[in-house]
């Protein structure tokens, strides 16, 4: 926790110092405001993961997937600095109390050159190489001795976006030959439930 402190303090500073120096320019605003953004965040992430460990977090694991917003603005300093990896990418398998948990990157949900990513992302691509990375978990069996449960921040069950689109053309082959037990997914802000089908062949929460 006093790393924690000490971190926010150093960014409080910079902050202060910005403020300061960009406080009677036009830069001020383009400047001053994503460094707010970005200690907020990274103080209300603590705080709600402080929150977690005194409900919970201490006897029960807890998770990190990757959201539609884990690359806007300031988010992806504060992702890595409050969840640090060994690996690169977001996805990856967890085995955990006799149940393989498999987290998916879904990437964004809007074509590569959509306007708000300011042509600086290809995740058609890197859904690509991740549906590879599903097949090799499958053909050395790293995955199927015990229940899968999937999570998924996008459902691939949207019609007429091209990210659940692009994922029913990459990542869900993949999937439905791992027998999964069940998808679990977010995104909607809403309660929405899918039965096997003929492109996704497990159910979808």
């Amino acid at each position: 926790m006093t790393s924690t402190i000490s971190w926010c303090t150093r960014q409080l500073l910079v902050l202060c110092r910005y403020t300061k120096k960009y406080s009677d320019k036009n830069e001020s605003k383009s400047l001053v405001r994503p460094l707010i953004h970005h200690f907020i965040l990274i103080v209300s992430m603590e705080a709600y993961l402080d929150t977690c460990v005194r409900m919970f977090a201490t006897h029960t694991p807890l998770f990190l997937i990757a959201g539609t917003m884990s690359c806007a603005d300031s988010l992806p300093i504060t992702f890595i600095a409050t969840f640090p990896r060994t690996i690169a990418e977001y996805y990856r398998v967890q085995h955990v109390a006799g149940i393989d948990f498999l987290f998916i990157d879904t990437g964004e949900d809007k074509p590569d050159e959509d306007i708000e990513y300011s042509g600086i992302v290809n995740y058609d691509q890197y859904r690509e190489e991740e549906a590879r990375w599903l097949r090799g978990l499958r053909e050395s069996k790293q995955v199927g001795k015990y229940p899968l449960i999937v999570f998924s921040h996008i459902p691939p069950t949207l019609q007429k976006w091209h990210g659940p689109y692009h994922l029913q053309k990459t990542l869900m082959p993949e999937l439905n030959k791992m027998n999964v037990s069940v998808m679990l997914s977010a995104h909607l802000h809403a309660f929405g439930y899918q039965e096997p089908n003929e492109v996704i062949n497990f159910e979808v929460i």
